[in-house]
């Protein structure tokens, strides 16, 4: 026996950091090996200079690491690796602290935004950190945000990010880092040399914020690539299953990048994998890759930028910072690194590609990307606090290595797939092995094993010994093989063996199973798969049944060449687990959960690699002419069975034509079939139903007689191309602005693809056009983008009313004070109640402009369609020209309804301007509503699913030109205008009429030519009341003590400063939230009562409460606002507001305000909560 001790090479990377890597949720630490090999560090090589290695002097300092997705994802993963290998270097002087924004699982809104940063600060507070570390766009879009409030004055550096920053100037002040330019003119190069007819690329992205910044730097890239074009493909505005769809008809000269696509557009979220391997499996095209992904997923090439590379180079520049350096000396860094693959295989057997013609430059490509994933991702391991310590802690696990090429083969190292694998395996937990070889028997090592506690890789789970040693998971499953000698009769079946002597090597593992496959045969366990051969060969057996590697390595090691493999295949596979002494359960725990986390083709690449020719088979000339002979037989049996089955071929033929016409039918989109000379031959269901022809009467007419295309935007009809009829090319309609007429008239928007059906030989046979109506999915994007242009428009029109109701908060508050000095019957007080009334009516404009600020929150409350139109007139009557008059007559007895006020309004507004575009010259508009009872029978009529019963119709009328009637039919579909280019988009009425389905409702439209025009809207009423307006509250009493009045506006400011002292109180007053949290701090004891703006520059209302609050928990606060906060009422409850206040407001609404302050339970939302 001989024993070698040999220590693993891999060592604990960041034991100390056990500690240190504090996890932002608070709920684990995590801690990594580091590599032999690799993108990580050698034992020689530093990482950084020897002067860095003492952050500012030997003082401890605090990192902030913002990670923009989450653990377990691969780039941001190595990212992370790069930066814990800089920052291990300066332990314990650096602490690094994780947060994690999770991105790509859930949506990084405002509201998270804002939650995520509330939550920081009151975890570490605002001067915890020396400086912030930020990995991809979402969290440096957050610290540009909330970096002021959360870390102020605190340098930024960034890495991973693909925004465009051409300098520091491009953000805040002390922000700097290293970009992640992709290698697009690398991809592009690439392309050339694999596929020169390929000239068009496809970037896949979803709607991210990385998927945006990725578009951004492709676009600005595509300068470096002449002759080739970029399209994007927008993932996120399509589905999982229609973005497959569009790969699938990529045309000839066509390839596909991945940029990012992790969310379609039902928020469907997918993984790396998942994506990558779904695009590259349905791409008629060959698809490159960006970013670091296995080669396994299915992509022909790629090159993509070192995550590690990128993560040094940014801790780097944490520590330049922590000795001193400055922010504004550090210029924005693109310094990256780029590794290149091309997937071979693929390549080769889907593409096509002769390897041999390649370039040299791209045959030297490797055909994976190297790993850049060191730092382990918890979740994948999650070990217990005491399997750490124990890793952290342990000396060198002792394992045992029996002889048994090529899986375990002592040596100097020791070889073997069993050895790589838990080398492998003490990579990704951390443990360190030493190697103690035996060359012994079975029965000797396994006796060593357990006297000296020792671990056993590859051994099968036995009843022998379990009393010493427990087993993990199975990490493999070895395939088992027969060996016999060459003179014996060749062994087809197990049952040959019936009888015979077998020797089987090992525990008894086989010995047990083989009974189950060999009946009657006499089993006989020798020590070594050596000893069982070395029987078979001196004739001491009949055969040997054992592991088939081994037993192929060792007949050419031994020289044995009158032993080969049987021809069996009925053996069973051997699972194989680790053996751990059984008084080693915390071990057995932490090699199972490495195993549990290990790629599961890590065993075969390591096993690929040893293995060239498992089933070595090599046969006498007798034995070959007899397989000749025997392949013979078989033949001429073939022949005669295909004789005798040339009929029921003939007829499976004609099953398999009809299956086909089965299959076609089937589809849910539109499928024609043509000869040569485009004759029809066939068309499915769905094309029969669109094109408005039967079967029978389209067969044998030409194609362009059934197939009407116009092209919505020239106006001319559409012609297929002659060239794909030839076969070469194929068409892609995808504009969504095709129209086709079916016979019977109706009109479709559709999209599809046309392409060449070949023979067997090349031979164009035709071709099938496969089209789709797409008229549904245009009107839901149409009205989508009339959301998103009405959005925009009140978050416009609500800035626009938050400035003016400062203003008339500042006239309003002064008048009021004036009045108060003035008699009741002198010209000045007139003068201030004419002034009022103004204020008044103008903030009755105001409300409604923050009413339309409310559009697309979906609300759903009463409302009365007599107040919505008064509204809506009220408007109208500033825009509209003085010759159309304008009358209503509202007489409906019930004109409630429940839906969204704004929506309503627009619906309304939408319908008048209309009517105004088609009286040039004047004329008359007119607006009625009244009650009607629907009946089922109506209902059925409806375009859209009503419910019988009582509504309201509101009818909208003018006297214009009217609408012909061939307009008529397209008057609600999106993007449809007669209005002159630049004058009218076709969203107004698609828009109200998606609204009115929205709400349950109908539309009708009557109009003739000259006379004018009719719309009818039915709206179902509801039973609701309307809650009556509040009274006017009194005045309320005099008042002592302070008050803090914090309001940008310096008009506001003062008015509400006299307006309370008025009343008694002694006021303080702050321009902002930073003024105002360092006035309370000089004044906490005194101050009864804060009122706070929301919207103030430096610092916000919401963070200059908590900000005091901190300071003093009880205090009271009084919230004031000229936009529309009603939304975020609940959050301010929450945090701890007595009330709130809408500008403009009165002088006793503010009294009346602050006195509730003072009074208010501060803790009632806790308990209705």
């Amino acid at each position: 026996m001989t024993t070698g001790r040999i220590i693993c090479k891999s060592t604990v990377l960041m034991a100390s950091l056990a500690v240190l890597w504090t996890i932002g949720t608070g709920r684990a630490t995590a801690r990594t090996s580091a590599p032999d090999s690799g993108p990580g560090p050698s034992d020689a090589d530093q990482i950084i200079p020897a002067d860095m290695t003492e952050a500012a002097d030997g003082q401890e300092h605090r990192v902030l690491f913002i990670n923009s997705y989450h653990q377990g994802y691969e780039w941001s993963d190595s990212l992370a690796t790069g930066a814990m290998q800089v920052f291990k270097q300066v332990e314990p002087t650096v602490k690094i602290y994780v947060e994690s924004l999770d991105s790509k699982h859930f949506e990084l809104t405002q509201e998270r935004s804002e939650a995520e940063f509330r939550r920081m600060l009151e975890k570490y507070g605002t001067d915890f950190f020396d400086v912030v570390l930020v990995s991809d766009d979402p969290a440096l879009d957050f610290m540009k945000k909330y970096r002021d409030s959360l870390t102020p004055g605190r340098p930024v550096v960034f890495c991973g990010v693909n925004m465009m920053l051409s300098s520091n100037s491009d953000l805040p002040p002390d922000f700097t880092g290293i970009t992640e330019p992709f290698d697009y003119p690398g991809i592009m190069s690439m392309v050339k040399g694999l596929f020169p007819q390929r000239r068009t690329g496809y970037l896949i992205v979803d709607n991210s914020l990385t998927g945006r910044n990725i578009i951004e730097s492709a676009r600005k890239a595509q300068a470096q690539m002449p002759g080739m074009h970029l399209r994007i493909l927008d993932g996120g505005a399509l589905s999982h299953n229609e973005l497959l769809r569009e790969l699938k008809g990529l045309g000839h000269d066509a390839f596909v990048i991945i940029g990012v696509w992790q969310s379609d557009r039902n928020n469907r979220y997918l993984t790396v994998s998942e994506a990558f391997r779904d695009i590259s499996n349905a791409s008629a095209a060959p698809v490159f890759v960006i970013l670091r992904t296995p080669a396994s997923l299915g992509f022909a090439g790629g090159s993509a930028i070192s995550g590690v590379h990128q993560g040094r180079e940014a801790a780097r520049m944490v520590l330049e910072i922590l000795q001193g350096h400055r922010v504004s000396d550090m210029p924005i860094s693109n310094d990256n690194r780029y590794d290149k693959m091309l997937n071979r295989r693929q390549l080769e057997s889907r593409w096509g590609v002769v390897w041999n013609n390649l370039p040299p430059d791209l045959k030297s490509l490797p055909d994976s990307f190297p790993s850049e994933t060191l730092l382990n991702p918890v979740p994948e391991l999650n070990l217990t606090r005491e399997e750490s310590s124990f890793v952290a802690m342990s000396p060198p696990i002792r394992v045992l290595i029996p002889d048994e090429p090529p899986l375990m083969m002592p040596g100097d190292p020791p070889r073997g797939i069993f050895v790589e694998y838990l080398n492998l395996l003490g990579k990704r937990t951390g443990l360190q092995f030493e190697w103690v070889e035996c060359e012994l028997g079975y029965s000797e090592c396994m006796n060593q094993a357990i006297t000296e506690g020792m671990v056993i890789p590859g051994l099968p789970e036995s009843d022998e010994i379990r009393d010493s040693f427990v087993f993990t998971l199975p990490f493999a499953r070895i395939r088992t093989m027969a060996f016999i000698v060459r003179d014996s009769s060749l062994l087809l079946s197990l049952n040959n063996l019936k009888g015979a002597t077998v020797a089987v090597a090992g525990d008894g593992y086989m010995a047990r199973r083989l009974p189950d496959y060999i009946s009657e045969a006499r089993i006989e366990v020798v020590e070594s798969s050596k000893l069982g051969l070395k029987a078979l060969h001196d004739g001491s057996v009949d055969a040997f049944v054992g592991y088939a590697s081994t037993g192929s390595v060792l007949i050419d090691e031994l020289g044995y060449d009158d032993i080969v493999p049987a021809a069996i295949t009925e053996l069973p596979e051997t699972p194989v687990s680790v053996a751990v002494p059984v008084n080693m359960p915390l071990l057995a725990s932490i090699i199972e959960k490495g195993i549990a986390s290990m790629p599961p083709e890590s065993f075969e690449q390591i096993r690929n690699s040893y293995i060239s020719r498992i089933d070595r088979v090599g046969f006498s000339s007798q034995e070959v002419l007899k397989m000749l002979l025997t392949i013979a037989l078989v033949f001429l049996t073939l022949v005669t069975i295909l004789l005798i089955r040339a009929r029921a071929l003939k007829n499976a033929t004609r099953r398999r034509e009809l299956n086909l016409r089965v299959i076609l039918d089937s589809i849910d989109e539109a499928v024609i079939g043509t000869n040569t000379n485009d004759i029809v031959r066939h068309m499915n269901p769905v094309a029969r139903a669109m094109t408005g022809w039967s079967e029978s009467e389209a067969t044998g007419l030409p194609l362009d007689s059934i197939l009407i295309l116009t092209d919505l935007e020239t106006g001319e009809r559409l012609e297929l191309s002659p060239a794909i009829l030839s076969g070469q090319e194929q068409h892609k309609a995808q504009n969504s602005r095709i129209q086709l007429t079916a016979k019977n008239g109706n009109k479709y928007l559709v999209d599809g693809t046309t392409s060449p059906i070949k023979g067997i030989h090349g031979e164009n046979l035709g071709r099938v056009v496969v089209f789709r109506d797409v008229t549904r999915r245009v009107q839901i994007q149409a009205h989508l983008e009339q959301s998103r242009k009405l959005e925009a428009i009140g978050q416009l029109a609500g800035g626009v009313a938050h400035d003016f109701n400062n203003m008339l908060s500042a006239i309003q508050g002064y008048t009021e004070l004036i009045l108060k000095k003035t008699s009741p019957d002198s010209n000045e007080n007139v003068y201030c109640q004419r002034v009022l009334g103004a204020t008044e009516r103008a903030a009755g404009l105001t409300a409604k402009l923050l009413d339309f600020a409310r559009k697309g929150k979906g609300l759903s409350t009463p409302i009365d369609i007599h107040e919505s139109i008064r509204s809506s007139l009220a408007l109208l009557e500033r825009s509209l020209d003085k010759s159309i008059v304008i009358t209503s007559s509202l007489e409906a007895k019930n004109p409630l309804i429940i839906g969204d006020p704004s929506q309503i309004q627009s619906i309304i507004l939408n319908l008048c301007v209309n009517a105004r575009d088609a009286m040039v010259g004047g004329g008359r508009l007119e607006i009625s509503t009244s009650n009607v009872m629907l009946q089922e029978a109506d209902c059925r009529d409806a375009e859209f699913e009503m419910t019988p019963g009582e509504h309201v119709l509101i009818t909208v009328r003018d006297s214009g030109v009217g609408i012909p009637p061939e307009v008529m039919s397209h008057i609600f579909e999106p993007f449809y205008t007669t209005k002159g280019v630049g004058k009218g988009t076709g969203l107004g009425l698609a828009a109200v009429h998606g609204a009115i389905v929205e709400h349950g409702g109908s539309i009708r439209l009557y109009s003739e030519p000259g006379k004018g025009t009719k719309f009818s809207i039915f709206l179902p009423v509801s039973q609701t009341c309307i809650a009556p307006a509040e009274p006017t509250p009194p005045l309320l009493k005099t008042h002592s003590g302070k008050v803090l009045v914090v309001e940008d506006e310096e008009l506001v400011r003062n008015m509400s400063e006299v307006m309370l002292k008025d009343i008694g109180f002694e006021v303080l007053s702050a321009e902002n939230g930073a003024v105002a949290v360092e006035m309370f701090r000089q004044n906490m004891n005194e101050i009864r009562v804060v009122l706070m703006d929301v919207i103030m520059p430096e610092m916000d209302g919401m963070t200059a409460m908590l900000a005091i609050q901190r300071i003093k928990p009880d205090t009271r606060f009084v919230i004031m606002s000229g936009f529309a906060f009603e939304h975020r009422r609940d959050e301010f409850l929450k945090a701890g507001a007595c009330g709130f206040i809408a500008k403009p407001f009165r002088n006793y609404e503010l009294m009346k305000a602050v006195e509730d302050g003072l009074t208010c339970d501060m803790h009632a939302y806790e308990r209705d909560d």
